[in-house]
């Protein structure tokens, strides 16, 4: 990886003839891209996030038919009445399919959880269906294991879903090492693998913490990091096989990392256990009050989905919350349309622990002191098309790395540090390597960029990097072409327009 001099892009000129009319200015490329993906190179400092996002980002969110209403199970969206018990016997009592909410003002006193595949809460609209809950996780469910007084600062929600994924069968141990960027491995035996299936590759970390160090992109820790344990389970990619014979399986998507054997990688079957959830059409909103301090908030939490696959939440706001949406330990979940506003708190959105999630045309109305977050591991995430008033990347700790913020526009963000505020940590990174930034504006300035591992900045990038961002790629490019990577990307690997949005 090196440092790039600023104003390197590729740019299209389009030349005037006699008497042709002035054209806008011209559209420039990047070098890790090109007009269509040319110059791409999954080996170099940008990986293929075409893959985040509901069912690998192959098909829209589905629009799933109904098969109950709260209202049959004695909810009235009076504003008055509380409608607790009625919304848990629908979700206990309804198949799997969409439970509907109309449009009114729900009042809910307790958790709300989503237990079985396919179950999806479906309001009319944000704004026009409202759940409000006043009362904190601290007052009706007690003590949580989310840190705070009482467990409820940084996770847990009133509404929730919770999976689980198994350790799966050992297929077979990789016998060679390979490449990040890579799409083939050679492994013990070929017989349990065919075209199409899904595999977990693992990789574990030694005595001497060399994956952290990989993670970091050979970048020296200033102290111990929080993922670094001899046998840690670090490296965790869910891979699509092509193709099996002859010693070596082939994949449809790179290697996020090199495969050593000092890491003991291994492939396994796949084996998630609650998928098809969704949440949609929903405005929740907590009482405005005071925000009680950072690591002290009592619960005002909305949607928090745990260990889930292929699952969504869409069109629903979020008001006056001590946490918004949470991603935790998930997989391929997609969050379109959210909004966090009012009285912000300790996260608005966060993918923690999550690989390739995408979350798209967001909009964070209120900062919190975590306004997009990525923590534990998370990788091959993705944050699209969105926007907020004066928007922070927040990076947790705990190794995240190769994850995507495109399209995004941060507001008055650009002109100070609080656009990469974040957690401290005691290793000297709150990140791991490779955290992408493409088209994000309406500029960013060299001298903020933070000491992150091989960052990349592709976009409107003002002066020169600081030195302390040595050994990234920064590229001026403006007006940039594609401006969202994700779509790019997608796009190119589909062969066709991406799929339409849904409802």
């Amino acid at each position: 990886m090196r440092l790039v001099p600023l104003g390197t892009a590729i740019v299209l000129v389009s030349l005037l003839g006699c008497g042709a009319q002035p054209q806008p200015p011209a559209a420039e490329r990047s070098r890790l891209w090109g007009v269509e993906g040319e110059l791409f190179d999954p080996a170099g400092p940008v990986t293929d996030f075409s893959f985040a996002g509901y069912h690998f980002g192959e098909r829209p969110l589905p629009d799933v038919p109904a098969v109950a209403d709260v209202r049959a199970f004695g909810a009235a969206g009076d504003d008055d009445a509380d409608d607790t018990e009625a919304f848990r016997a629908a979700l206990a009592q309804a198949p799997a399919g969409a439970i509907v909410v109309p449009a009114g003002r729900f009042r809910i006193s307790g958790v709300l959880r989503l237990e079985r595949s396919g179950q999806v809460l479906r309001g009319a609209g944000s704004g026009r269906t409202v759940l409000f809950i006043e009362p904190t996780l601290c007052d009706v469910a007690g003590a949580g294991d989310h840190g705070g007084p009482c467990g409820w600062s940084w996770g847990g929600g009133f509404l929730r879903a919770d999976g689980a994924f198994g350790e799966g069968r050992r297929l077979a141990a990789v016998t060679a090492p390979a490449g990040r960027g890579g799409l083939e491995l050679e492994v013990s035996d070929t017989a349990a693998f065919a075209p199409g299936q899904l595999v977990r590759l693992l990789q574990h970390d030694d005595e001497a913490g060399s994956l952290t160090l990989h993670l970091h992109a050979g970048r020296e820790l200033g102290g111990r990091c929080q993922v670094q344990r001899p046998g840690a389970k670090l490296d965790d990619r869910l891979l699509r096989v092509v193709s099996a014979g002859g010693g070596r399986v082939r994949f449809d998507r790179p290697l996020r990392l090199d495969v050593r054997p000092e890491w003991r990688p291994e492939l396994r079957s796949f084996e998630p256990a609650l998928e098809e959830i969704g949440i949609e059409g929903l405005t929740i909103e907590f009482p405005l009050v005071e925000y009680a301090k950072h690591h002290r908030e009592p619960g005002h939490n909305a949607i928090f989905l745990r260990d889930l696959w292929n699952s969504w939440v869409r069109d629903v706001e979020v008001v006056n919350f001590d946490n918004g949406v949470h991603f935790h330990f998930s997989r391929n979940l997609t969050g379109q349309g959210i909004v966090v506003r009012g009285r912000g708190g300790h996260y608005g959105i966060s993918v923690r622990g999550s690989h390739d999630c995408l979350v798209t045309d967001f909009r964070v109305e209120t900062p919190s002191q975590h306004d997009l977050s990525n923590a534990l591991l998370g990788n091959g995430n993705v944050y699209a098309r969105g926007s907020g008033v004066d928007l922070n990347f927040d990076h947790h700790r705990h190794a995240p790395f190769d994850n995507l913020y495109t399209a995004i526009e941060v507001g008055t963000a650009w002109s100070s540090k609080r656009i990469w505020k974040t957690s401290k940590t005691a290793s000297g990174h709150v990140t791991a390597a490779r955290e992408v930034f493409w088209g994000v504006g309406p500029r960013l300035l060299g001298d903020t960029l933070p000491a992150w591992p091989q960052m990349v900045v592709v976009g409107p990038l003002e002066g020169e990097p600081a030195e302390r961002a040595a050994g990234g790629w920064f590229e001026r490019v403006d007006p940039l072409e594609p401006h969202d990577l994700h779509r790019a990307q997608l796009e190119r690997r589909l062969g066709r327009p991406a799929p339409a949005a849904g409802r």
